[in-house]
This record gives C-alpha cells, sequence and structure tokens, in this order.
C-alpha cells in the first residue's frame, strides 16, 4: 500500500489491518480490502472451486474453507480482483456520502421548519431510538464493554447493563445533549457497532451457510498473508495479528464482538 494513500492509515506494518465492524453481526470485519475481494466470491468469482467446499440448495456437505493460494495459482479472475480491490476501496471512500433528505427534491413535503416540532422529534429520538440507532453515545456507554468489546460469553451481561444504565436518567440526560447538538448528524452512521441481542429484536436470525467472508484468525490473518475463505460463523476481530500471536487484538474506539459459532 503506497504511504501516500488513503487506505494506509488502516493498515500498520507488517501484520495489523484496523477495521470497524463490516456487516452487523462483523462476519467482514477483516478490512476494507478483505471484505471487498470476499464479495466477488459470494458472487460467483471462481465457482469451480467454490462449490467444491459445499452443496448448493441441498446441503447435506460439511462447509470448507477455500485457500487463497488456490485461487491465486488458478483463477485469473482472483488476480484480477485483488489488484483492483484498492481502487474500488478509493472509489468508495471518494463517492459514499450520505444522502440527507433535505437535498432531495421535494423535500418540503416531508421536512418540518417549525422549531417546537424538530426539537420534540430530537426529545423522541434521543429517549426511544438514540441507544441502538447512534454511533454517537455518551463516552459511559462503551466502559460496559470492556477489553475490546466484552467479546466472549459474558457479552449478554455487559449488554443487559448497559441497556439497564439507557434506562437511567443520567443517559438520558446525556444522550439528550448529544442529540441536540448542531453536529450530530455529521459522521454519525444512524446505527451502533454494539451487538444487540436477537432476543431483543424478535427478529429471525441470519442462516449463516455461505463460505463467503475471510477469516482473520491463527493462520488465516489477512493482510498482508491471506489463506483461507472461510464460513460465515469464524468471525474476525477489529485488528487481527499474524501467527506470532494469534487471535490478539486492539480495538480503540470500537466495540467489536465476536459472536460463538452456530451449534
Amino acid at each position: 500500500m503506497p504511504a501516500g494513500s488513503p487506505l494506509a492509515k488502516f493498515y500498520k506494518e507488517p501484520d495489523a489491518v484496523w477495521t470497524p465492524r463490516v456487516l452487523k453481526d462483523g462476519a467482514d470485519s477483516v478490512g476494507a480490502l478483505g471484505a471487498l475481494n470476499r464479495v466477488f466470491i459470494n458472487i460467483g468469482l471462481f465457482s469451480e472451486e467454490w462449490l467444491e467446499h459445499f452443496n448448493p440448495l441441498v446441503g447435506g456437505k460439511k462447509i470448507t474453507p477455500i485457500p487463497i493460494k488456490v485461487a491465486r495459482k488458478n483463477s485469473v479472475y482472483w488476480q484480477a480482483n485483488e489488484n483492483q480491490t484498492p481502487n474500488l476501496a478509493l472509489f468508495f471512500l471518494a463517492t459514499a456520502k450520505p444522502d440527507y433528505l433535505k437535498n432531495a427534491p421535494g423535500n418540503e413535503t416531508y421536512l418540518t421548519a417549525d422549531a417546537a416540532t424538530l426539537t420534540r422529534g430530537k426529545a423522541a429520538f434521543s429517549e426511544r431510538c438514540a441507544r441502538c440507532h447512534s454511533s454517537k453515545l455518551p463516552e459511559k456507554a462503551y466502559t460496559f464493554f470492556p477489553n475490546n468489546g466484552c467479546v466472549g460469553p459474558d457479552y449478554l451481561n455487559c449488554w443487559n447493563r448497559y441497556w439497564a444504565w439507557t434506562k437511567t436518567d443520567e443517559f438520558k440526560g446525556a444522550i439528550k445533549e448529544i442529540v441536540r447538538a448542531d453536529d450530530f448528524l455529521q459522521d454519525n452512521f444512524l446505527s451502533t457497532e454494539l451487538r444487540v441481542p436477537v432476543t431483543l429484536l424478535e427478529t429471525m436470525p441470519a442462516v449463516r451457510s455461505r463460505p463467503t467472508p475471510l477469516r482473520a484468525t491463527s493462520g488465516t490473518t489477512f493482510p498482508p498473508n491471506p489463506t483461507k475463505i472461510s464460513p460465515r460463523w469464524e468471525r474476525s476481530r477489529c485488528i487481527t495479528r499474524s501467527l506470532e500471536s494469534p487471535g490478539s487484538t486492539e480495538c480503540p474506539q470500537v466495540v467489536a464482538v465476536t459472536p460463538d459459532p452456530p451449534r
């Protein structure tokens, strides 16, 4: 990666990559390049190899990872994929900007300039929505998820303590000030890096059966030495390191979680 590239700040030589959560469950949290490379496998690139690792439609066969060295050796399409990925990432950095309703044609039909209505709307959002639908939270929120996101079997307890705190006057007062701020929407993706339990959402969990994302654990770090594309439940974390310290992570300002594999 050229030193002057905007992508360089997300990579630390020789073996660490900075990444936010990519996909809600963290399935592609291996860095921008790894996540983008995986997409093309998922939509059919080098299907000759992909189809050797699972039975589409009918199942009945254990899913196995695809060695990236095999793709590099046998697929010119994969080689082209890797070569173009940095430019694709730069394209997204340049073009992936928020589209605000206020800038859309006919926005006056849906928006109001009435100060009282806007104030009430902000209050309702802070009270009912922001604890899950704001990437700007009071700093205390992250103290409920120690050790790089409270990853592991104790996560639900960490979440429950956070959730209980969001019902207190302390949280409500702090989040109300954040929502009222003029820059609330700036760099706010109106979601959260926290893993919201499906028991709270009461929605159907995603079916996890495709050999899709890159696994960034022992022996399969990315970058610079990716070796496999593995099943969806084999998650990575914020920063993944090489064989010298497999599984170690650093994750400042990002709360990352790694779900347990399905049973």
